[in-house]
């Protein structure tokens, strides 16, 4: 994961953001098969505006 959750690009202007929330429910973290849901992550990039 980026520091933070945020880096630019200086070169290019572009931006990452990235967003994790980890779940803290009993039943999230003790079945096998929900496992995979405990810890979404989100990572979106974009460059710099066109006027």
């Amino acid at each position: 994961m980026t520091h933070n959750g945020c880096v630019v690009n200086e070169q290019t202007g572009e931006v990452t953001i990235t967003v994790r929330k980890v779940a803290t429910t009993l039943a999230a973290g003790r079945l096998p098969w929900t496992a995979k849901f405990t810890k979404p992550q989100a990572t979106e990039t974009s460059g710099p505006g066109v006027l």
